[in-house]
């Protein structure tokens, strides 16, 4: 009869604690969206080359990037192909 008592009153403490355990706060939701670092490491562009020739067959060429170390080391390298350094 006792071990009965217990487990009604039991039963009872956990209904009652029931909306306490509805109501406790939720964890926040995930957010998604891009990291300060990814967004700053952004992959290095290739120097783009423009080969002219004009009707002498004399070479120029036009160089585009985004790095004017990466430029200025292609130019020298074309330069030093083409013979004109």
């Amino acid at each position: 009869m006792i071990n009965a008592r217990i487990v009604v009153v039991l039963l009872i403490a956990m209904f009652l604690s029931l909306p306490n355990i509805c109501t406790a706060e939720k964890p926040a939701p995930l957010t998604y969206g891009k990291a300060q670092a990814l967004s700053e490491a952004k992959p290095k562009k290739p120097v783009k080359i423009k080969v002219h020739r004009n009707a002498k067959g004399e070479y120029s060429w036009d160089l585009t990037g985004d790095d004017p170390d990466e430029v200025a080391r292609a130019d020298k390298r074309l330069r030093k192909a083409m013979g004109l350094q």
